[in-house]
């Protein structure tokens, strides 16, 4: 029987939990120590994309209904990026997350709020992502900490839960070209907004 005879018989006879180790385990030929570090790192790109995009929906909406400051941001994300806008409007009804890039997201939200602790934050989970779709598992570092440390993965979580709940998204850059009264107004639109969320 040749490998890939054997290679099917072990996919056909494994368990579910076992087919989601094959690749890492058989194929890979990862350790335990590996594969639970690419683990952590997938499943917290994943938590900041999915977190970045309630974010930006927020502030797509505040800004949306705010108009020439609003119309602002719409022209800057579709000339200076070229993203459709419907990509990132949840009200449009083919809006999908889905369509939009990490990449993009993290543009968009430094074009919004500006260049802060959460975009380098935001950059550098996307760029341990992309070490890990090449093949650099080894020696994923964050802050001076190795991934596969216990010290590591507490310190990024601790830093991302930081970063998302205690400082905020930061005061977006068409907010800061706003009169004192243009701001009261946003505020209430926005204040009203997540009332009815």
């Amino acid at each position: 029987m040749d490998s890939f005879e054997l290679l099917k018989q072990k996919i056909n006879g494994a368990s579910n939990e076992e087919l989601a180790r094959i690749i890492s385990d058989a194929a890979l030929r990862l350790n335990k120590e590996q594969t639970d570090t690419v683990s952590f790192v997938f499943w917290l790109s994943f938590m900041t994309e999915r977190d970045l995009d309630q974010v930006l929906c927020g502030a797509w909406k505040m800004a949306k209904e705010y108009g020439p400051s609003g119309e602002e941001v719409i022209k800057i994300i579709k000339e200076k990026y070229g993203i459709d806008i419907t990509k990132i409007d949840p009200d449009d009804p083919d809006y999908d997350p889905m369509k939009v890039y990490f990449g993009d997201r993290i543009k968009i939200y430094e074009n919004m709020f500006g260049t802060n602790s959460n975009v380098k934050l935001f950059r550098k989970i996307k760029g341990l992502r992309n070490d890990i779709s090449h093949g650099r598992i080894d020696g994923l570092k964050y802050e001076g900490l190795n991934l596969k440390t216990k010290e590591g993965r507490q310190k990024i979580l601790i830093d991302y839960f930081e970063t998302m709940i205690k400082r905020g998204s930061g005061e977006p850059l068409i907010f800061q070209q706003m009169s004192q009264g243009e701001k009261e107004e946003v505020e209430k639109i926005f204040k009203q907004w997540k009332r009815d969320q």
